[in-house]
């Protein structure tokens, strides 16, 4: 049996196939020792570097990097400083960023550690809109509608929460406190980012007098109010 003149027997293919791979495999094995570190995967709290100071971007590069000391520049400009912790670079801002703004953030110099490549790790990102909380009081006894929270973000308005009565609400970062009464009650309500809405907490005060100065820690989650004395009653002193 004989081949014909000027067809590839089907060893010779796989033999130039192979060595084909092979070659392409070693000029990207040259290419790739040849490249400089870069950004492999990034972390932000984004929510958090917006509203306080000493947020953290930490990014991790795609191969080890050698010590040095790290610059590092954003776009806008803000204060920021660099380190190397356990393989990755964190970036911390020494001051809130501004919201719905898109950052651009360089460090280096970088180095790779066993390829020798030298260059920058760059990381753009966007900040959220801001979210704004707002009380609208309808008065329900006038038009028939309750009272309600709303949360503004960007363009999207939403209720996060409505009662006959709303005298105050405070953020306390992952949730809001409202303080609601109806008829001499007094009640707390933790309304959770997810639109959880927690049992109400009553709250006696003398003479059913409604609580005032409700506040709350976005950092902690703690809230607190002021009651009424108890010598109050009906809106006036107690009389001896």
């Amino acid at each position: 049996m004989s081949t014909e003149p000027g067809r590839w027997s089907y060893g010779r293919i796989v033999t130039v196939t192979v060595v084909v791979l092979v070659l392409v495999a070693v000029v990207l094995g040259v290419a790739g020792s040849r490249q400089p570190p870069r950004v492999r995967a990034a972390q932000l709290d984004a929510a958090y570097a917006t509203e306080n100071a000493g947020g953290q971007l930490v990014l991790a590069p795609n191969q080890p990097t050698r010590a040095g000391t790290l610059r590092v520049t954003t776009r806008p400009a803000v204060k920021a400083s660099a380190r190397r912790h356990d393989g990755e670079v964190v970036v911390t801002f020494a001051s809130a960023l501004h919201y719905d703004t898109t950052y651009d953030v360089t460090v280096g110099p970088v180095t790779g550690r066993y390829t020798g490549a030298r260059g920058s790790l760059h990381y753009r990102f966007r900040t959220p809109s801001p979210t704004v909380f707002t009380l609208i009081r309808s008065g329900k006894l006038d038009d028939g509608k309750p009272d309600r929270i709303v949360q503004v973000e960007g363009s999207v308005e939403r209720t996060v929460f409505s009662d006959d009565v709303i005298l105050e609400y405070a953020d306390g970062g992952r949730s809001l406190i409202a303080s609601t009464y109806d008829h001499g009650v007094n009640k707390l309500v933790r309304v959770d980012d997810d639109g959880r809405v927690h049992r109400p907490y009553r709250l006696d005060t003398a003479g059913g007098q409604p609580v005032s100065g409700l506040r709350a820690d976005p950092r902690t989650g703690l809230f607190g109010y002021i009651t009424p004395p108890p010598w109050q009653r009906d809106g006036a002193p107690l009389r001896a």
